[in-house]
Order: structure tokens, then C-alpha cells, then sequence
């Protein structure tokens, strides 16, 4: 019994570790690509999109919680702007990486093991915060 939880939590770890991992890395490489071209690999109606879904959906989640119409609006726009960027980021990442190619093997191993050692810590960070 002990050793099934040791090995789910240890596999869950890593899951979440490795895949947290490979997104960092996609939002690395989509914020190299903006700071370097200075443009976006797709249209802006999408990035107006999706800021929109989030701005709706971060809305609605704060009004759950019980915060009030002024404050409601900005935190909401405010969460939004960061999570549009977070996925322009990652999506500019994948576009950047199918245009300009993927790196040779070895670069690839450090880059996905360093984005999965901090991926860990932010998820260490998330489930300690969760819990207090």
C-alpha cells in the first residue's frame, strides 16, 4: 500500500514535471522568437480571441469568489493579459520551432531537462500554496 502511493505520487511527479517542462520550453522559444523577429507567427484576430475567452472566463471565476465590479473588470483584464501571453508565447514557440526546425539532440535533452527542474519547483510551490 505504501509503496503504491510512494510510486503514483513519484509518476505523477514526473508527469507533470516533464509536461510542465516541454510547455516552458515552447513559451522559451516563443518569447525568443517575438524579442527576436518582433512579430507573431499568426494574426492578431486570434490573439483578440483568446484574450477574450480568458478575459470571460477569468471574469466570472473572480465573481465566484466574491470580488466586487470595479476590482472585478481590471483583475480580470489583468489575468487575461497574462495568460494571452503565456499562450501567444507557446503557440509562437510551436510555430517557431516547426518554421526554424528542432535543435540537435543533445541541446534538446538540457533544454527540456532545465525547463522540467524548474517546472518541478513551480509545481512544488503550487501544491504547497494549495494546501495552506
Amino acid at each position: 500500500m505504501f509503496e503504491e502511493s510512494i510510486a503514483r505520487k513519484l509518476m505523477l511527479n514526473f508527469a507533470l514535471s516533464f509536461g510542465f517542462g516541454v510547455i516552458l520550453l515552447l513559451w522559451a522559444y516563443g518569447l525568443y522568437g517575438i524579442a527576436k523577429t518582433m512579430k507573431i507567427f499568426f494574426y492578431p484576430q486570434y490573439v483578440a480571441l483568446v484574450f477574450a475567452l480568458f478575459y470571460i472566463f477569468f471574469s466570472i471565476l473572480l465573481e465566484h469568489r466574491g470580488v466586487e465590479v470595479p476590482y472585478l473588470f481590471v483583475s480580470g483584464a489583468i489575468l487575461s493579459s497574462f495568460a494571452t501571453f503565456f499562450v501567444v508565447c507557446v503557440v509562437n514557440g510551436i510555430l517557431w520551432l516547426y518554421k526554424k526546425g528542432l535543435p540537435d539532440f543533445n541541446t534538446a535533452l538540457f533544454e527540456v531537462s532545465v525547463c522540467s527542474i524548474v517546472a518541478f519547483v513551480i509545481v512544488k510551490f503550487v501544491m504547497a500554496y494549495q494546501r495552506q
